[in-house]
């Protein structure tokens, strides 16, 4: 009997020694991710305002305007347009 809870009691150190993980390891990998995330969600949200920009001028030139002027105002853009007639 002795003997049996010795075998148990080792085949139980065994396995909960293998159970343990580089939990800091797994937390730096997730802080880059996350920083990586993070980066991406910054690139799409100034991208998307590129596209909206880009938006605004295609749209002012289908309806006859043209541009006269571009300035960036704190980091946006801006755009003065004028009608033209078409005879």
């Amino acid at each position: 009997m002795k003997r049996l809870a010795g075998i148990l009691t080792s085949v139980l150190a065994l396995f909960l020694y293998g159970c343990s993980v580089d939990i800091d390891g797994i937390n730096d990998r997730l802080e880059s991710l996350e920083a990586r995330v993070q980066a991406l969600e910054e690139l799409c949200a100034q991208i998307n305002t590129n596209v909206s920009s880009l938006q605004a001028i295609v749209d002012v030139s289908r309806t006859g305007d043209y541009i006269t002027s571009v300035e960036t105002v704190t980091s946006l853009w801006s755009a003065s347009t004028t009608a033209v007639t078409v005879p």
